[in-house]
């Protein structure tokens, strides 16, 4: 019997220890990869590549070790077209949110698909999100995925599924009719200002108010959370995207740059935080601090 537990508590121990082994070495393979010069790097079909923004001259590099010929920015910032000059490729501006895909953005992939034959990246901030729904999009539209393979590439990339509009307008997607005018592609696309960001996270902060207040006198069903996440999800992103903007700006504001990152790590810190939670006051506790946030930030920059 002794030897019976010595042996089980062995193996337990063996077991703890792989784990243990496991979980460092995963640490040290998502650490290797935030460092690598390009984050999420991935060939989703022979000369199709996607991941984060290439940032410095090694990302640059490794895209012409690639082969790379085109990039395709999706990300809401200017691109950096002289280093891609640099290094003799050249840029594609499609600036896409994270609610979705309109639809000349995705007629603009649709002419990326049909027009270029040279290897290509596509890339967004992290290359999770929006990278991957557009060159989904791609996919579709040069017949090398079906919805199912799109929506498996999706998965296996990492791409949240709490980003409900980057989905479906994948899962959705329709080829053009033939006699549809294609929208020009550009190499810097006009962006929108951090004023364009904040009156759109305006309308965020509302709709999160609205749901609250027509569930007043109820019960959070999960539905009604789930609606609230997907809100304060793309709420959080829209300060993220002005708080890059500001800091990447010709003049960029200090305190305007710290008060984003202040207003960014708050949101995160909730966004964790609500996810569990079920309580209507709680969540209006909650936005009533992110409304003191906001205005206490206008009156300072923006009144």
């Amino acid at each position: 019997m002794h030897v019976m537990i010595r042996c089980i508590s062995f193996a337990v121990l063996l077991l703890l220890l792989s784990s243990a082994v496991r979980s460092s070495d995963d640490k040290k393979k998502n650490a290797a990869e935030h460092h690598a010069p390009l984050q999420s790097l991935i060939e989703v079909k022979p000369g199709y590549f996607s991941g984060g923004e290439p940032v410095g001259e090694e990302a640059f590099k490794k895209l012409k070790e690639l082969g790379v010929k085109v990039l395709v920015s999706v990300d809401g910032i200017r691109p950096n077209v002289e280093l891609a000059h640099k290094y003799g490729m050249r840029y594609i501006h499609i600036p896409i949110q994270y609610n979705g895909i309109d639809r000349e953005s995705e007629l603009k992939l649709v002419r990326v698909a049909k027009e270029i034959k040279e290897p290509l990246y596509v890339h967004c901030h992290h290359g999770k999100h929006r990278g991957p729904a557009s060159m989904a999009i791609i996919c579709r539209a040069s017949g090398q995925f079906d919805a199912k393979q799109a929506g498996q590439y999706l998965h296996d990339v990492g791409t949240s599924p709490e980003y409900k509009g980057l989905w479906k307008a994948v899962r959705e997607f329709q080829l053009p009719e033939e006699t549809t005018l294609l929208p020009p592609l550009v190499e810097v696309a006009e962006v929108d200002s951090i004023a364009a960001h904040m009156a759109e996270a305006d309308r965020r902060f509302d709709q999160l108010a609205a749901l609250l207040e027509e569930n007043q006198n109820k019960e959070l069903t999960s539905t009604v959370e789930e609606q609230l996440n997907s809100e304060l999800l793309l709420l959080w992103e829209l300060i993220r995207e002005s708080r890059r903007a500001a800091a990447l700006s010709k003049k960029p504001d200090e305190k305007l740059v710290i008060a984003f990152e202040k207003s960014d790590s708050r949101i995160k810190t909730m966004k964790e935080d609500l996810k569990n939670v079920h309580s209507r006051e709680t969540w209006s506790n909650r936005l009533e601090l992110i409304k003191k946030d906001c205005k206490g930030c206008h009156s300072q920059f923006r009144n």
